[in-house]
């Protein structure tokens, strides 16, 4: 009698284990498929690093997977290879090639369709198509969250704000992250164009340096000199291709975390001086590191050379994001305005 109940008590414990084991293999058999590729669970996060979990990765990635057509053999492109650096910038988390090509892929389709006559309704149709499309991909759809419906009629998908936000819904693109597929996939430029001018439309005037900048109707007295200016037309070389990875956003950020400082330091001065106010223009060379290399007064309204001194050996102290070392350093003037009100 000992015998039989070991015996059942052995197979109750079997059929426990078995149900635990059968358990944990239903919770791994969410997967997508993607022609003759799975996509299993334990990949997901490969193929989308910055997603916040499983079910919104396994939406991401099935979505990117049939914008992009299926699985990309490789990450060989240029434009991939660059486009998964600057994901690497902007995320902290390095990209796999195939990770970077899938969401780049994915991004141009929808680049392309924001290009259209009408983009809304164009835009609309294709995530139609992909939210019935997502139930023949994903093994357990209930293991994934929703597609929603796209809501775009006050939005204009021409500009990049537009394509910024769409690269989020569809895509499932944190916003740095649909900014870098925008700047990666910009339709509007034109083919064969060098890289350096891909983003230059969008710059704020006077920010990037220019050699012919400044020199008429600058005042003599309040200009760096000429041997100075001469030495930064010399190192000019890559600030066009710099600013496609540190941009005027990511500039102004970095100063502005300073501008407390700087605040203090005009106030100081001030108190010495009452009349001290006006714009000072700077130009600014980073290295690549972030770090300053090089500040001079390009344009000033302050001729106080006890508030300047100060003020330019401050602005040395500024680090800035750090870029590929193979772009280089960049230089550009910055524009400070200095008010008792301030």
């Amino acid at each position: 009698m000992k015998k039989v109940r070991c015996v059942v008590v052995a197979c109750a414990a079997g059929a426990l284990a078995g149900l635990l084991t059968c358990g944990k293999k239903a919770a791994e058999r969410a997967a997508i498929i993607a022609g003759t590729d799975t996509v299993t669970v334990d990949r997901i996060a490969v193929f989308d690093p910055v997603g916040t979990n499983d079910s919104s990765r396994l939406r991401n990635v099935a979505v990117r997977l049939l914008c992009a057509g299926g699985l990309p053999d490789s990450g060989g492109d240029s434009l991939v290879s660059g486009c998964a650096e600057r994901l690497a910038l902007v995320s902290g988390i390095e990209w796999d090639s195939c990770a970077s090509a899938l969401i780049f892929r994915a991004a141009r389709r929808l680049s392309e369709l924001a290009a259209r006559p009408e983009p809304c309704a164009a835009a609309g149709r294709y995530t139609d198509s992909l939210r019935r499309k997502l139930t023949k991909v994903i093994v357990e759809p209930a293991a994934a969250s929703p597609l929603p419906p796209l809501r775009c009629d006050s939005i204009d998908l021409l500009q990049r704000r537009g394509r910024e936000w769409l690269m989020g819904v569809v895509l499932g693109a944190p916003p740095d992250i649909a900014a870098v597929l925008v700047e990666c996939t910009d339709t509007s430029a034109p083919q064969g164009a060098p890289a350096d001018s891909v983003a230059l439309k969008d710059l704020v005037a006077g920010l990037v340096f220019s050699p012919d900048s400044g020199r008429e109707g600058a005042h003599p007295a309040k200009s760096v000199d000429r041997q100075a200016r001469q030495s930064q037309v010399k190192q000019r070389d890559n600030s066009a291709a710099a600013l496609r990875y540190r941009n005027q956003q990511s500039i102004r950020d970095s100063i502005d975390k300073h501008i407390p400082n700087i605040r203090q330091l005009y106030k100081k001065s001030l108190r010495a001086n009452t009349s001290l106010a006006g714009k000072v223009i700077v130009t600014m060379r980073v290295a690549s590191g972030g770090t300053v290399v090089g500040v001079t007064v390009k344009d000033s309204e302050i001729s106080s050379r006890a508030f300047l001194g100060p003020f330019v050996a401050y602005l040395h102290t500024i680090r800035f994001k750090s870029i590929p070392e193979k772009v280089g350093a960049m230089t550009f003037d910055f524009p400070f305005e200095f008010s008792p009100e301030m």
